[in-house]
């Protein structure tokens, strides 16, 4: 591309005697500004000079005052509570870690109370 937009420039070249010549472009570009414009970079090249950007994650902890607070007036003791159980056949990553425990001490599977 650099090679292209030399030949849409024209250069000037000095002679042994001192004179100096004008050399015309060899391709006339469409555009004034093609000879000049920012050559656009490939994908991989774009990749390679990418940064970091944060993620801009917050964490919270929970309240200790609230922890039961959507259902301490809904259930009396001796109320029926129906729950339902899952298992999956690819084990999860759990939260604590860095993703090197063995199968199976990953997540396999779930309770899920309405």
């Amino acid at each position: 591309m650099h090679r292209v937009q030399e030949l849409m420039r024209e250069h000037r070249s000095k002679d042994e005697h001192g004179r100096e010549d004008i050399i015309p472009a060899v391709i006339k570009p469409k555009f004034a500004s093609t000879p000049n414009c920012n050559i656009p970079l490939c994908m991989t090249c774009r990749l390679a000079q990418a940064k970091r950007r944060n993620a801009q994650v917050s964490t919270s902890k929970p309240v200790a005052d609230k922890k039961d607070i959507l259902s301490w007036d809904r259930y009396e003791v001796g109320d029926f509570v129906s729950a339902d159980q899952f298992v999956v056949t690819i084990p999860g990553r759990l939260p604590t870690g860095y993703g090197r425990e063995g199968g199976n001490a990953r997540f396999h599977g779930g309770n899920n109370i309405p």
